[in-house]
């Protein structure tokens, strides 16, 4: 499509000229003759007045596949795509579901301002997305990052502000608190990584604790509570996972944060409408979304991709550590 500047250099007049005559505002000092050239030129050319153009509807494509993401992954994609739709409607977007299936190929989409893909795609499904539409962001890593751009939170920083709480606080044990099928399958989890790095570099003496479900975990948690002495801080993966440990603590009969301190991080989901209990790391879903909207309107724009942008974390105090 045709813009300002390429009439301008086609009639070698102003740019400010072209965009007066083109958006029918008066001036005295230009010619018939050249308004005309312009008026021919930018229909020769195909261009549309801004005022058309944005008439235009915007269209973007989600990608949503929670097969295989960890629990709390699961709730994150989960608040991310719901407030996707409610950005989108407020902001008079329309929203286009788009289904993978390995054995049929997309039809392509141009018209398509970009797909944001939220969840675990793998290889081949990014393939799709990008062979639908060129213009693909994923909410966390992507599977190529040279070829796609994602955004994710920074959890490396997430990791190393929790633990530089436990420092400051003088805490001697740290235990990293999850729910999973089994141990493996919990230190899969990209929060667990740098949780041991960053508890290998720190040289804590570290426990990890995962259980089946939240029940196990109170009781497991009671149990070797009661027979540790020494000041225990814990990290709970989530809210709901902290409101267990918190229940173990005081089942031992120890206080918070006295004798154990809990701190959790708060990028995942949480009732809405409701305040945290618990000293937090937090992450701005909405931040996070709001920038994936801003980065599929640039791409479309600039036609640039395969950029990796990292979002911090912040920290909130609800002494509880």
């Amino acid at each position: 499509m045709a813009t300002l500047k390429d009439i301008a250099d086609q009639t070698n007049v102003a740019l400010s000229t072209v965009s007066r005559v083109l958006n029918e505002k008066p001036d005295m000092h230009v010619t018939e003759e050249t308004r005309r050239r312009i008026l021919e030129t930018a229909e020769a050319l195909g261009y549309r007045k801004e005022r058309q153009q944005e008439q235009k509807e915007q269209v973007i494509g989600i990608a949503y596949e929670t097969a295989g993401l960890s629990i709390p992954a699961f709730y994150m994609a989960m608040q991310a795509k719901t407030y996707l739709e409610e950005l989108c409607r407020q902001r008079k977007i329309r929203l286009f579901n788009i289904s993978l299936d390995q054995n049929k190929k997309l039809e392509p989409m141009p018209h398509l301002t970009g797909i944001a893909a939220i969840g675990q795609f793998d290889t081949q499904s990014a393939k799709q997305l990008s062979e639908c539409n060129s213009n693909v962001i994923f909410l966390g890593d992507s599977p190529d990052l040279a070829e796609y751009t994602s955004i994710s939170p920074d959890y490396r920083m997430a990791v190393d502000m929790i633990q530089t709480k436990f420092v400051e606080r003088e805490y001697s044990r740290v235990i990293y608190a999850g729910i999973a099928e089994n141990e493996a399958k919990a230190k899969e989890g990209m929060v667990y990584h740098y949780w041991k790095y960053m508890a290998e570099k720190r040289g804590f003496t570290e426990k990890f604790l995962t259980c089946n479900n939240r029940m196990e975990m109170q009781e497991n948690l009671q149990e070797y509570l009661k027979a540790e002495e020494q000041r225990t801080a814990i990290f709970a993966v989530d809210e709901r996972t902290a409101m267990s440990i918190a229940a173990a603590i005081w089942g031992s009969g120890k206080k918070v944060p006295e004798e154990a301190g809990i701190l959790t991080l708060n990028c995942f989901f949480t009732n809405p409408g409701t305040e945290p209990l618990f000293s937090t790391i937090d992450f701005d879903i909405c931040q996070y979304v709001a920038i994936l909207l801003s980065c599929l309107e640039q791409q479309y724009a600039l036609g640039s991709k395969g950029k990796k942008i990292v979002l911090p974390f912040s920290y909130t105090d609800r002494a509880t550590i």
